[in-house]
């Protein structure tokens, strides 16, 4: 099943030109390959070290008989794309929206959350493990299971003892913590089709197996890479002076160097979104809480569903500057084809945004018990961290509206930039506002040309700004509420 984030519409230019667009809504698929090993228990290891973030993996790889699987129950889902697109004539523009599917994550992902920042103009530490899994609340017995798993997992441990045994519940739980973090184990095995992961089937478990992708040589090599981009991308991101651009800067390298493709080895995981600039949406999710956590800034994975489709995603929670937000890269990573030459441009109808606005597009996993997140996601309800607050594009009535856009489309035309962009409060004055500015065309319902009022918005810009605007294009949702923004493409 898969879903179109947005419905392509025509508009016609001030002057004409056939311009191509496609938009991509890149999805995610998760996993949780959890099986009980029906094989005896052997003698546990002598010793189980905690793991912290400093602590150095050794040599050690322990061997162990296979165990007889069960494999748990699970679904996978993979999205395809269903692109939409309107002929051009020697008036309109042609807009093609191609979707990023979202795909979406089944098992109940849990991320990362940690101490937050005193000051944006120090030098923040990376976080902790203790504060990477402060939001998840974990008891001590489970932060200890967590690191001793962690520890196996650094040493290329197959088969991890507890040094005492855990709760089953308690145990899936640290698992899905592990799994669905923003850290570098990108190289476990885990297919819920085939059990990678085992574990006793006893009430209290006594150790897990694990299975790895790669030979330890060349997970360390690739390692290392991870690491190298994460330091680079984490050293120009701490460049910023504020915890805003900072964060808004990781967001805008991830979308600007990474495409959607659920077919490769690490469709899944940050290795895939910042080495090999491939992956779905847990990779974006994924990518983005370990660098927030890198630089000191508190950032978890969400899983839930998109609210129209029901197909799965995961999305990021941030905390900036005290205040939690949600935060959707996957959904801001629009691929535009401009004159058939491909350019990525970054969208920011995610960034930093509120609870309530989430929830119009969005199902967060608590409220959807298939989806349910180990963890009690934060509510946000802070605006001042948002793209279009903090840019003054956002608008709360129509005549707001006009000259919010007025302003977006002078500031774009003086510096000859390819958008302006504002977000509605609401989708009564987001119809009020489309329908006051676009026309359905007499000859074709499908496409639409700019009313007089739209048109004197580009004729007062052209009076006084730098570069003259030619041509206006746009792609807009329709049908459903999104994120109520309208976007406007500019041409000279």
């Amino acid at each position: 099943m898969h879903i179109n984030k947005i419905k392509a519409r025509v508009l016609a230019l001030v002057i004409s030109i056939a311009v191509v667009f496609s938009f991509s809504m890149t999805g995610c698929e998760d996993f949780l390959g959890l099986s009980k090993d029906k094989s005896s228990s052997t003698s546990a290891s002598d010793s189980s070290s905690e793991a912290s973030d400093s602590s150095q993996p050794d040599d050690s790889s322990e061997s162990t008989t296979k165990p007889a699987v069960t494999t748990a129950p699970s679904a996978k889902t993979t999205a395809p794309t269903t692109p939409k697109v309107t002929d051009a004539n020697t008036t309109k523009t042609t807009t093609k929206v191609t979707t990023k599917e979202t795909t979406k994550v089944t098992t109940k992902a849990t991320t990362t959350s940690g101490g937050s920042i005193s000051g944006d103009t120090s030098a923040p530490q990376a976080l902790t493990t203790a504060q990477k899994l402060a939001v998840y609340k974990f008891s001590s017995a489970q932060l200890s299971a967590y690191n001793e798993i962690l520890t196996g997992i650094k040493n290329h441990q197959t088969k991890v003892y507890f040094s005492k045994k855990v709760p089953q519940a308690d145990f899936i739980r640290v698992l899905k913590a592990l799994r669905s973090s923003g850290n570098m184990y990108f190289y476990l095995v885990i297919d819920e089709q085939k059990g990678d992961i085992t574990y006793d089937g006893s009430a209290d478990v006594g150790y897990v197996n694990f299975k790895y992708k790669y030979p330890k040589a060349t997970e360390d090599k690739m390692t290392t890479a991870l690491q190298n981009k994460v330091n680079t991308i984490s050293a120009a991101a701490l460049k910023k002076s504020e915890n805003y651009e900072r964060i808004k800067y990781i967001h805008d390298y991830i979308i600007q160097h990474c495409t959607y493709n659920l077919n490769t080895a690490n469709s899944y995981d940050a290795y895939g979104a910042l080495v090999n600039g491939q992956t779905g949406c847990e990779g974006y999710s994924k990518a983005m809480a370990l660098l927030c956590n890198q630089i000191g800034i508190e950032c978890v994975t969400v899983t839930g569903s998109d609210k129209y489709s029901g197909v799965p995603h995961m999305w990021n929670m941030v905390k900036c500057n005290g205040n939690w937000y949600h935060m959707d890269v996957t959904y801001d990573d629009p691929v535009a084809n401009f004159n058939n030459e491909e350019t990525k441009y970054v969208g920011y109808d995610y960034f930093n945004i509120t609870t309530a606005q989430v929830k119009l597009d969005h199902v967060i996993g608590n409220d959807d018990e298939r989806y349910d997140n180990p963890y009690t996601v934060p509510t946000a309800t802070a605006t001042d961290g948002n793209y279009f607050v903090k840019n003054n594009a956002y608008a709360t009535s129509y005549n707001d509206a006009v000259t919010k856009m007025t302003q977006q489309i002078t500031i774009a035309a003086n510096a000859k930039a390819d958008r302006a962009v504002i977000r509605l409060s609401n989708f009564d004055i987001y119809k009020t506002t489309m329908n006051s500015w676009f026309i359905p065309d007499s000859e074709d319902s499908s496409k639409f040309v700019l009313s007089a009022k739209f048109n004197s918005i580009i004729n007062n810009v052209n009076k006084t700004s730098k570069y003259k605007i030619k041509n206006v294009g746009h792609i807009t949702m329709d049908d459903v509420q999104r994120q109520n923004v309208i976007t406007i493409f500019l041409y000279y």
